[in-house]
């Protein structure tokens, strides 16, 4: 379930912490400070943090910088709107959202369900490309195999491949395992 941090030296509004239910997020932490902040992000994974400022011991805006460029969290800060444009500035170039107070909650509300979207989204894509990592060991595995067939037994290629495969079927094993079995035998 995803988490989201709330920094802020004030507790966070019932009816923002209901909106990020709706949206689909469960745990909602809080920090006091930017340092409570660092130390939160750091030991947990945080989709979103929100940083409302001024904080007690800084203004938040490195805050929110900070954990955006070291995790994989979105980041959102609510600013009095006399620093908000500032802010705006330095901050969303780097892919943080900026907000001006008052919040309207229906504004947050639709950035936050399409951070959830965007979750979503890296989520599969992370799933990708774990599944071609796997491919591309496995390929390496087994051209290495199939490289000391050739070497220690004199095959050819398509025999070493051939061999591999009926090994694999006939031990009901995957191809890889055949290939560090003859990897481990041979080195």
């Amino acid at each position: 379930m995803s988490e989201i941090l709330f920094v802020s030296s004030t507790d966070m509004p019932q009816e923002l912490a209901q909106m990020f239910k709706r949206a689909g997020y469960g745990t909602i932490d809080c920090a006091k400070s930017g340092n409570e902040a660092r130390r939160r992000y750091a030991a947990r994974n945080y989709s979103v943090i929100i940083v409302n400022t001024p904080l007690v011991d800084e203004l938040g805006d490195r805050v929110a910088l900070d954990c955006f460029n070291s995790t994989s969290a979105n980041a959102i800060v609510i600013a009095k709107s006399e620093i908000a444009s500032s802010l705006e500035e330095r901050l969303e170039y780097n892919g943080v959202v900026v907000f001006a107070k008052p919040v309207s909650a229906r504004a947050m509300y639709k950035v936050v369900s399409l951070f959830r979207a965007q979750e979503k989204r890296m989520a599969i894509l992370l799933d990708q490309n774990q599944k071609l990592k796997d491919k591309v060991e496995e390929i390496k595995v087994v051209s290495r195999a199939k490289m000391l067939l050739m070497e220690k037994l004199k095959m050819t290629e398509d025999d070493a491949h051939r061999h591999l495969d009926k090994t694999a079927k006939d031990q009901r094993i995957t191809k890889k395992e055949v290939a560090e079995n003859i990897i481990n035998m041979y080195v």
